[in-house]
């Protein structure tokens, strides 16, 4: 099931700019609906949700809705992101964390308020929030703003770690300065991002350890590599990173995952493992790669 059809409790979207976000569920075993970590759902970003069971043609008609979580008008167009009971969104001032309509929700019909809040960088924007990212206990996400603000921060996912207050307000457990709305992706314990101020594809740590200093936290890229892109979210597949980029003709790049083949120097700069020439007449694509079933698709048009 693709992302963005059926709406559930643990799958959701918002909708466009409004001032809540709606969580609509099938009343039958929820417990059967799978978590959604990421944007497209896995690193591949091809939105398959193979282990969803509960909702199907058979009983879409019956979704109606739970509970609802405010969110500001600003918020821009991205989903929500769900592990372990909990519900991630992006927020006009930065990361907005519910339970799933249980703990601080009250009321007929059911609202519910933030577990934890976290705090976008300085000059970010609302409209320019990621999706959230879940893996390896921690939430990531990435932001932009005016005069190239924004950061990429990472969060510990059950907001105890370097939060505190009522209400819990959490801080990062380290950022990076990175430009991006459209967000990181996760594989074998590294973060993938495009910075659109930098042009570049750039390779993180997401323990937060290696090229990382300082109190607060900040950390530097593994690698980088030149991809001339403005807006999209790397895909990661069988240990290599795929992008669209925009040096010169517009292409589909490949590179390593590990940052090792192809690449040089110190800092690692990394060029293509392999290119693939995508159709330029109708102008540059910001599109992400889809990488399913041994075979990438990106939307040129």
């Amino acid at each position: 099931m693709k992302q963005g059809g059926v709406v559930d409790s643990r799958r959701s979207r918002t909708r466009g700019y409004g001032a809540v976000v709606v969580v609509a569920a099938v009343v039958i075993a929820l417990t059967g609906c799978q978590n959604w970590t990421q944007y497209m759902g896995n690193a591949s970003l091809n939105g398959n949700a193979a282990g969803e069971t509960t909702i199907g043609p058979g009983n879409v008609s019956s979704l109606h809705e739970l509970w609802t979580m405010p969110m500001s008008s600003a918020l821009n167009r991205t989903g929500v992101t769900a592990k372990d009971g909990l519900v991630y969104a992006a927020s006009a001032n930065g990361l907005s964390t519910f339970s799933l309509g249980s703990t601080n929700c009250a009321g007929t019909p059911v609202v519910c308020q933030p577990l934890w809040t976290a705090p976008a960088a300085p000059g970010a924007s609302g409209a320019g929030m990621s999706q959230p990212l879940v893996g390896q206990g921690t939430v990531f996400q990435s932001s932009s703003g005016i005069n190239s603000a924004g950061d990429l921060r990472a969060f510990d996912a059950k907001g105890i770690e370097g939060c505190s207050g009522a209400p819990t307000v959490c801080q990062p457990l380290w950022s990076a300065a990175v430009v991006s709305e459209t967000g990181p992706n996760l594989d074998r314990g590294h973060l993938f991002v495009i910075d659109v101020h930098t042009q570049r594809l750039e390779a993180f740590d997401a323990r937060g350890v290696v090229g990382c200093t300082g109190v607060p936290r900040v950390c530097q890229p593994e690698w980088t590599a030149p991809v001339g892109s403005a807006s999209a979210t790397p895909a990661v597949a069988h240990g290599k990173v795929y992008v669209t980029t925009r040096t010169g003709t517009q292409t589909m790049s490949v590179f390593d995952e590990a940052g090792t083949t192809n690449c040089s120097g110190n800092p690692t700069v990394c060029q293509p493992l392999f290119t693939a020439a995508l159709p330029s007449a109708a102008g540059f694509t910001d599109s992400s790669v889809d990488v399913s079933g041994g075979v990438a698709y990106v939307d040129a048009t």
